[in-house]
């Protein structure tokens, strides 16, 4: 224990281990623009590390992830570029021990799920992110919608089931459970969410001009939290509710590099011309 007072404490920090090596696409070249995490690995009979390390692939596909606990890790990868970020399999990552070097890893699309989402009307939504959770647990995947509303998930496992859920700023979400990968034509269908309008006080009457806004709903029907921006004269409007639900507002403050949080009150979805004050 370190009492309140110590001067000059010397802290000692351990290089940790490492794990080293190279991947590449299915056709033998190295992939490159990718993203790698180590993530531990629970196993019976060997401590489980805390924490897990990340880094960027180099040009020719090789990778160190520095500063590990002696244990097991998952390797995983993503991809980013213009069309959004994508995830991959990789043949031989599941099951790593730190201080590995010379792994030589091929990373593929594995199974994927592929749909398109659409509002009630059947028009496309463009740029909707989409989530596949597995139905028993652990790391996902997600993609977004092209200007089509057609999406793509990959890197996901071979006949396992997911819960793919779709999300937008003005909409509804929408969510199929039990989803087999390999699924192809999944339709997710989002409606349009209502709005909320008002204006913002603090507490002596003045207005929270640019505050940050966070509505959270108050039921646990899973419904979305929602963020909107007052402007100069307190006004604000945010989207993407549902009708009648109760949302409790909170208010995000900058001053002088500071920020500091206040409560507001509650807003329904569908309410207009509502006024919202801090408290003493």
């Amino acid at each position: 224990k370190v009492q309140p007072g110590t001067t000059g404490l010397k802290v000692i920090m351990k290089s940790g281990l490492t794990i080293e090596g190279k991947i590449v696409t299915e056709d033998g070249k190295p992939l490159t623009s990718a993203w790698l995490m180590a993530q531990p690995v629970r196993k019976d009979g060997e401590s489980t590390p805390r924490n897990g390390g990340n880094g960027m692939l180099e040009p020719d596909g090789s990778f160190t992830v520095a500063g590990l606990q002696p244990g097991t890790y998952k390797l995983t990868v993503q991809t980013f570029g213009p069309s959004g970020n994508r995830q991959l399999v990789l043949e031989g990552g599941d099951e790593v021990a730190a201080g590995t070097s010379g792994l030589q890893l091929t990373a593929s699309a594995g199974a994927t799920i592929a749909g398109t989402v659409l509002d009630r009307s059947g028009r496309a939504v463009p740029n909707a992110g989409v989530s596949a959770q597995p139905s028993k647990g652990g790391r996902g995947a997600a993609a977004r919608t092209d200007e089509n509303g057609l999406f793509e998930i990959s890197g996901l496992e071979d006949g396992a089931t997911y819960t793919v859920s779709a999300s937008a700023t003005d909409k509804i979400g929408s969510r199929v459970e039990g989803v087999t990968s390999g699924t192809t034509g999944l339709r997710l269908e989002m409606r349009e969410g209502a709005t909320a309008s008002g204006t913002v006080l603090a507490a002596d009457g003045s207005p929270l001009a640019g505050a940050r806004l966070y509505l959270r709903p108050t039921g646990s029907g899973g419904l979305p939290g929602r963020s909107a921006r007052a402007d100069d004269r307190g006004r604000f409007t945010a989207s993407g509710l549902e009708e009648g639900a109760t949302y409790r507002v909170r208010a995000q403050l900058r001053k002088d590099g500071k920020s500091s949080n206040v409560e507001l009150g509650t807003i329904e979805g569908g309410q207009t011309g509502m006024q919202l004050q801090a408290s003493e």
